[in-house]
């Protein structure tokens, strides 16, 4: 998931990258779901004080990320529900920030209570991911008119991010009921 002034999702299925039939599976950010993010979030730079500000306790900054939490934990719990995914990857340049992480995350176990309990990480590449995607598609759609090779993109193993969640947990203090 790509979590910053909008959500989408690359959605990889069987270990390749599942695009859809029009290109456009994961483009949660086309449904019009609630209140949009503010028309400054498109700059980095605009976000980056909200979330600062959020940090200090500021309530407007939070009550703003409140509201993009809200819309997108929405939007990924749709997706959840239709793929049931293994694991769910948030990235971006702000996805590392706990300030907006943490309210969709709680966001999203609420909503999913009835469900399932929700694998929920941060990639460590957080710029890297939809760059990556769109080179792996690119590529995909050049061997498909050149070769028609089907074999092509080749598998991604979410094996070693899974070990590495695990072993972060493992490192985390447990939460003492009260």
């Amino acid at each position: 998931m790509l979590a910053w002034h909008q959500v989408a999702a690359g959605i990889v299925l069987d270990g390749r990258i599942h695009r859809g039939s029009r290109n456009m599976a994961g483009e949660l950010n086309l449904v019009d779901d609630g209140p949009a993010a503010p028309e400054h979030w498109a700059e980095l730079e605009s976000v980056l004080p909200v979330l600062a500000a959020a940090d200090r306790g500021d309530p407007d900054s939070r009550a703003e990320l409140d509201r993009f939490a809200d819309r997108a934990a929405r939007q990924i719990a749709y997706l959840t529900l239709a793929i049931d995914p293994q694991l769910i990857v948030l990235g971006g340049p702000v996805a590392g920030r706990r300030a907006l992480t943490d309210r969709i995350d709680a966001r999203l176990a609420a909503l999913l209570r009835r469900a399932y309990p929700l694998e929920l990480a941060v990639t460590q590449f957080p710029v890297f991911g939809p760059s990556l995607g769109v080179l792996q598609m690119a590529l995909s759609s050049t061997f498909d008119a050149l070769l028609g090779d089907p074999a092509f993109p080749a598998r991604i193993d979410i094996g070693p991010l899974l070990a590495a969640l695990a072993d972060h947990r493992r490192r985390m203090p447990q939460a003492v009921g009260v």
